[in-house]
């Protein structure tokens, strides 16, 4: 759906005929998505791809990636976030959920930051992505140390 702000035109006020008027207009314009699934779609279904680092050796700071494939055929409206497991002291990090839509037989990456508050040594690292299932989620599982 599209809605665009108009102006009225007004045509020359014609007291001359060999004028020729050049003008300026402002619009704004707002494009509004609207999905639906229909309620005789019942099957929610996903996949997780990959689970992997992204970013390299130079970067600054280092990236994970979680890919996600809609398998269904409905809208999946999904949240998905690392939960981060010092292995040395058990101490647990889970970050902010990121929520996005996926499009049935969509694919997307989620882009995850490691953060820079925790503490030197081995990670296990869990990567979960719940699309609104109530029997499932998707999980996947890495180790990364961090010096």
């Amino acid at each position: 759906m599209q809605i665009k702000l108009a102006k009225e035109k007004k045509g020359a006020d014609g007291s001359d005929k060999n004028a020729i008027g050049l003008g300026i207009t402002e619009t704004f314009q707002f494009v509004v998505h609207v999905f639906q699934s229909p309620p005789t779609v019942v099957d929610k279904s996903a996949e997780l791809i990959s689970f992997r680092e992204i970013s390299t050796p130079t970067d600054s700071t280092r990236v994970l990636a979680l890919k996600v494939k809609n398998n269904g055929e409905s809208i999946l409206d999904c949240a998905s976030y690392l939960e981060f497991t010092h292995l040395q002291s058990g101490s647990d990090d889970r970050q902010k959920p990121f929520a996005f839509t996926l499009l049935p037989g969509a694919s997307r990456e989620v882009k995850f930051a490691i953060p820079s508050n925790l503490s030197k040594g081995k990670y296990s690292v869990l990567g979960v992505v719940d699309f609104g299932s109530r029997e499932n989620v998707l999980a996947a599982e890495m180790e990364v140390e961090l010096k």
